[in-house]
């Protein structure tokens, strides 16, 4: 389970254990969209996404568990052509036409009937919980799903808020490391990024697999572009595109933990999870522990948490 995207949320107070998030998120457990439904979510086991396995799984730190959504797919050229028909089939028989508005009401009567007829789609969100940082770790950036997430996980969990982080204006700050060279030692920055005028938003210049030193680019920079997006490289561990809402997209783990992970003896396919899991939890707990900060303020709990005795 590696995460290739994440969106940060801090934690308003510590959980009691995995034990008890598993109970909370139980009362909203995935069940099957209904026939007349057209999408349905709820929480799933996170590893094999079966029925009766446990909701949350865990590792000394760390919490995984996984939000499952089953949408019916039903394309619009079915329910158009079912539409025109019963619409033809009206005014023959009837001898009348059919205005507008009894046409949207046909719409939404075949569009209600045809469901228990799609395909079903399935979509997850995979999220993390860092409990020494108190820090949730969303596995995407798309916005439907995340407020989809956020909602559930608050209806599901009434004592625990996850807060957006309040975040300096990020743009000025990769600018600066870009064009001055001050980014942190433990940072790489790579090949890609992009860079927007803020005077005119809907001027960017992306810039893929470029030397972002060269003078070109610089003179962009110069004439007042900003940078939007930057990809980096941290500890030749983990390499990602820091967008200007703090999110991390297109993360890619270097070949050296990957190694890592293959190397490690596992006897089973559910220790083999944990050694990959446990990696990646470790190689982001670092990372946002060392970036976090240059961006906001992250407030994680310094009491001793039950979870953290928690032994897989």
């Amino acid at each position: 389970m590696w995460f290739r995207q994440a969106k940060f949320y801090q934690l308003s107070n510590k959980l009691d254990g995995p034990e008890s998030l598993s109970d909370l998120l139980s009362d909203f457990a995935f069940e099957p969209c209904p026939p007349s439904f057209a999408i349905t979510q709820g929480w799933i086991g996170p590893i094999y996404h079966e029925g009766g396995e446990p909701l949350v799984h865990h590792i000394p730190g760390y919490l995984l568990f996984c939000l499952q959504f089953e949408e019916k797919i039903l394309p619009m050229t079915v329910v158009r052509q079912a539409v025109k028909e019963k619409i033809r089939e009206i005014e023959i028989n009837e001898d009348r036409k059919v205005r507008t508005k009894e046409k949207q009401q046909l719409n939404e009567e075949i569009r209600h009937s045809l469901l228990p007829k799609a395909f079903s789609k399935f979509s997850r969100v995979h999220a993390m919980i860092d409990v020494k940082q108190q820090l949730l770790i969303v596995n995407t950036t798309q916005e439907k799903k995340l407020e989809s997430f956020l909602t559930l996980f608050h209806r599901s969990i009434k004592n625990i808020e996850a807060k957006n982080i309040a975040f300096k204006s990020i743009m000025p700050i990769l600018t600066s490391w870009l064009m001055n060279n001050n980014h942190p030692n433990s940072l790489i920055i790579e090949k890609n990024a992009v860079l927007q005028d803020p005077n005119y938003q809907q001027r960017v210049v992306r810039c893929q697999q470029q030397d972002l030193s060269a003078k070109s680019i610089q003179t962009l920079l110069s004439e007042g572009c900003a940078v939007k997006q930057l990809t980096l490289s941290w500890q030749q561990q983990i390499a990602f595109a820091l967008h200007d809402d703090l999110t991390l997209r297109s993360i890619k783990y270097q070949d050296e933990l990957i190694e890592a992970a293959k190397e490690i003896n596992a006897e089973s396919d559910a220790q083999r999870f944990d050694a990959n899991f446990l990696i990646m939890a470790e190689s982001l707990h670092n990372l946002t522990r060392e970036l976090l900060p240059y961006f906001a303020e992250i407030q994680p709990s310094t009491a001793k948490n039950p979870t953290e005795e928690v032994v897989a």
